[in-house]
């Protein structure tokens, strides 16, 4: 280190320094160690970076040390000033504050921490300019800077706890009501839709964005009909930062309707065809050329929008494609989607997957989207034949679906899901 740096420069150093660690560390107590993954990444992790860098090079520069912290703080100066007056100017700042008075009271003091910080920057980039340009080597520390100094480890040590207590109450906040107050909004657009009683079991929040700068928050509810919990659906919409992007609820009930409707029948057929139980997914909706035709959220029975549906059908079993069992499973799979061919809807897709429960090798994890350490006993990978109603004449006269077939890695978890296609061998 520079050995003729003054005092004052190594103290500014050596606080923006903390400032970075104390952002650092606040990124860690609310989203953890960075892994890889966009879920453990935050702007706090970005302006802990920059603001350790700034503190290294005011602590190391020999010339022009504040023309280095300006460039470096630039961004988080401007972070902190459009965060400020985003809080400051926006309309729904002062109606969330008779909603979330507490909430709202601790977010104030973390805008006026950041006036502070910008304003603690700009001194310091004065003051080195200042010293520089009259060449003085400052002397000890007075009383003056001592209180200064001591005021200055305070703030800094002050920066986490505020940045835990408003995680804290975020937290608080949400597992008070994670429904934000639309638990009977939600029940009253079903039933006024559906005609019916609904049940809603759960909720969480996804932040969205419309833009590098913009964003809304979604609302996602778990529910079902009071008469039956089988059917479970979700419905979403908007409920902060709203705008047309997702104003209005939407959810999916008739779709997961006529998908618990017919399934029954096509597992039946699925096990007469092929001998056994199988694991049998199926889900519908209505096809793109057909919705001028139909409205997705008409409620019917599904044989009157049977002309107007896709159906999707994905059978599993866990294992593996080989030689031995190809010709069998390429046979009834024809069969199965013969049968889908003429079942009358609209369009269809079926898949036949062998899921290996198997750790797959190594070599798969850099074809598997943020396969970090943590998940990568997570990626599985699985085979498939797959026949839809646009190819299903080709396959009719194919001598074997090796053209049909694929192999897919991935995983899924609560936080997040990614999967790639890998090189198959098809068994012959």
């Amino acid at each position: 280190m520079n050995k003729h740096i003054n005092t004052y420069q190594k103290r500014a150093g050596w606080t923006i320094l903390a400032i970075g660690g104390a952002f650092a560390f606040y990124n860690f107590l609310v989203f953890g160690l960075p892994d890889g993954t966009h879920k453990n990444g935050s702007e706090f992790l970005g302006l802990a970076v920059l603001f350790i860098a700034a503190g290294a090079v005011v602590l190391n520069a020999k010339k022009r040390p504040h023309w280095w912290l300006l460039t470096i703080s630039a961004l988080p100066i401007l972070y902190f000033s459009s965060a400020a007056l985003a809080f400051i100017l926006s309309p729904l700042t002062w109606i969330r504050v008779n909603e979330y008075p507490v909430a709202m009271m601790i977010l104030l003091l973390r805008v006026l921490l950041y006036i502070v910080i910008v304003i603690y920057l700009l001194r310091v980039f004065i003051k080195l300019r200042k010293n520089i340009k009259r060449g003085v080597q400052e002397p000890s520390p007075t009383k003056k800077q001592l209180v200064q100094f001591i005021t200055t480890i305070v703030l800094i040590l002050a920066l986490p706890l505020l940045f835990l207590v408003t995680a804290k109450t975020a937290e608080v906040l949400k597992s008070a009501d994670p429904s934000h107050g639309k638990t009977n909004e939600i029940k009253q657009f079903l039933s006024k839709k559906y005609n019916q009683s609904f049940e809603i079991t759960n909720f969480k929040t996804e932040k969205q964005y419309t833009s590098g700068f913009t964003s809304w928050d979604r609302l996602i509810a778990t529910a079902h009909p009071a008469s039956n919990d089988q059917i479970i659906f979700e419905v979403r919409g908007c409920v902060a930062r709203c705008d047309s992007n997702g104003a209005n609820w939407h959810d999916d009930y008739v779709r997961k309707a006529w998908a618990y409707e017919i399934t029954p029948e096509i597992s039946q057929e699925v096990e007469k065809i092929y001998g056994k139980k199988l694991d049998v997914e199926v889900s519908t909706g209505l096809t793109l050329d057909a919705r001028n035709s139909m409205s997705e959220d008409e409620l019917v029975a599904f044989d009157q929008a049977r002309r107007y549906a896709f159906v999707n059908v994905s059978v599993s079993e866990a294992g593996h494609f080989t030689t031995d069992n190809i010709v069998d499973i390429e046979r009834k799979s024809r069969q199965l989607a013969d049968y889908l061919s003429g079942y009358g809807a609209g369009s269809f897709r079926l898949s036949f997957n062998k899921k290996d429960p198997r750790e797959v090798p190594a070599s798969v994890y850099s074809v598997v989207p943020f396969a970090s350490p943590d998940l990568q006993s997570k990626v599985r990978c699985a085979e498939h034949i797959k026949i839809d109603s646009s190819n299903i004449e080709k396959v009719r006269r194919s001598a074997n679906l090796k053209g049909f077939f694929s192999k897919t890695c991935g995983y899924k978890t609560e936080q997040a899901s990614a999967g790639s296609v890998v090189r198959a061998t098809y068994p012959e």
